[in-house]
């Protein structure tokens, strides 16, 4: 094992995958002190408030906001939040937020990860009930397709992606935790190029 490479194998849920693991630091970066405050702090002025969804930073270095519970005054009284499917696109550099397109189902606590090729997969999550939908959303396009479901529904599970792939790990599906690891190749297809 390298010092750049933590490990060739990560223990997840009880089993074990094959997925590379980077060092979490780079050498320079670990030289440099973090700074105390951010040079300008987060502001919020235009996304929606939203809790439990996803982040994802995309390739052109916006990240993208993906469901989750959204709170205003009309459904603080229904336990804090409806499941949405909203989508936005948060610029950093500009602190600015754009709608994207909705997904086909409102979901909160799912799991999302970038794909090589800059397309999100999220899958997963719960509605009123837990999901066992995959959407695929592709920037470019500002466009999602579903993809094929997972082996049974998930939420507060991980996904990563990896060469062929995504893994899945751990998780809940409202019976006990879930304490294996599911790699998908067919439902997220990777280009061939």
């Amino acid at each position: 094992m390298s010092d750049k490479t933590l490990s060739r194998r990560s223990l997840l849920g009880g089993a074990v995958t094959v997925a590379l693991v980077p060092a979490l630091v780079s050498e320079s970066a670990a030289a440099e002190p973090a700074p105390k405050r951010p040079a300008q702090p987060f502001e919020r002025e235009n996304g929606r408030p939203r809790f439990l969804h996803t982040a994802t930073a995309l390739l052109d270095g916006t990240v993208l906001m993906v469901g989750g519970y959204h709170t205003d005054e009309a459904t603080r009284a229904k336990r804090g939040g409806m499941p949405s499917n909203s989508v936005e696109i948060y610029e950093p550099s500009s602190g600015t937020w754009q709608e994207a397109a909705p997904m086909a189902h409102a979901r909160a606590r799912h799991a999302a990860t970038l794909l090589p090729d800059g397309r999100v997969a999220v899958s997963g999550g719960v509605s009123h009930i837990a999901l066992d939908s995959v959407e695929i959303y592709d920037p470019s396009s500002n466009q999602w397709t579903i993809g094929e479901p997972l082996p049974k529904p998930m939420f507060d599970h991980a996904m990563s992606a990896v060469q062929g792939g995504v893994v899945l790990s751990g998780g809940d599906s409202g019976a006990p935790a879930i304490n294996h690891v599911i790699k998908r190749q067919r439902e997220v297809p990777f280009p061939t190029e």
